[in-house]
């Protein structure tokens, strides 16, 4: 059997098992055995990662950002105020990974050293968004605007590259999108309207998804140039 076969038959045995999963994770959240399956979902993302990303370029970064994700969702589903800038922290590194994920795959000298000046100034523009919409940043939300700060730039050089890598950048639009609700959710913002009124797991699950898919997407290009 060819690495392609190999490399498709693993794509759609993952898919075979999200589906189901996607089906019981979009009921009551409250239940715990939806609870359940959300981390059975994230386990399994993770493990399929492993998988498909094996002597892949970027191998160690996107084992590296699945594991974070595993201990970053198993920590926030305790629902505990005091775990949540754990939690966060643990996110943090995995859009670390993904950032730089982006970065060791640029093959471009001047979009790599825009990826140093960028990062920055995301981080800025958002910290002082901030500063006016909430006054003194507590530490909490400066883990969050760093967050955010990687996973912005990421998505950014993400799509700079789209054409190498399109799921990838698609899947990481579809990761702000949930994390926009979801802080919006968090914080009160648009209390009564339409954004309280949808489930982030509606964003993050294809997310995800998209992200494991890039890695077949990557697999096959790299198997099509050799």
């Amino acid at each position: 059997m060819t690495a392609k076969k190999k490399i498709i038959i693993i794509t759609l045995l993952y898919l075979i098992a999200v589906v189901p999963l996607g089906v019981v994770i979009h009921g009551n959240f409250e239940l715990k055995s939806v609870q359940n399956a959300c981390f059975a979902f994230v386990v399994l993302n993770f493990v399929a990662g492993i998988v498909l990303a094996w002597k892949s370029k970027d191998f160690w970064l996107v084992s590296t950002a699945l594991l974070f994700t595993v201990f970053a969702d198993r920590i926030l589903s305790y629902n505990v105020m005091s775990l949540i800038d754990m939690g966060i922290i643990l996110f943090t590194f995995t859009q670390v990974a993904y950032f730089f994920k982006s970065y060791y795959l640029e093959e471009s000298k001047a979009k790599r050293i825009a990826f140093g000046i960028v990062l920055p100034t995301v981080f800025c523009v958002l910290f002082f968004i901030t500063l006016a919409l909430m006054g003194k940043p507590n530490g909490l939300t400066v883990i969050a605007i760093t967050y955010f700060s990687f996973l912005v730039t990421a998505c950014l050089f993400a799509f700079a590259r789209f054409g190498k890598d399109p799921l990838f950048a698609i899947g990481l639009l579809l990761f702000i999108a949930c994390d926009f609700f979801l802080g919006a959710q968090f914080v009160g913002i648009g209390a009564g309207t339409i954004i309280h009124e949808i489930d982030c797991w509606w964003f993050y699950y294809p997310s995800q998804i998209l992200i494991i898919l890039s890695i077949v997407y990557t697999r096959l290009m790299e198997k099509t140039e050799q």
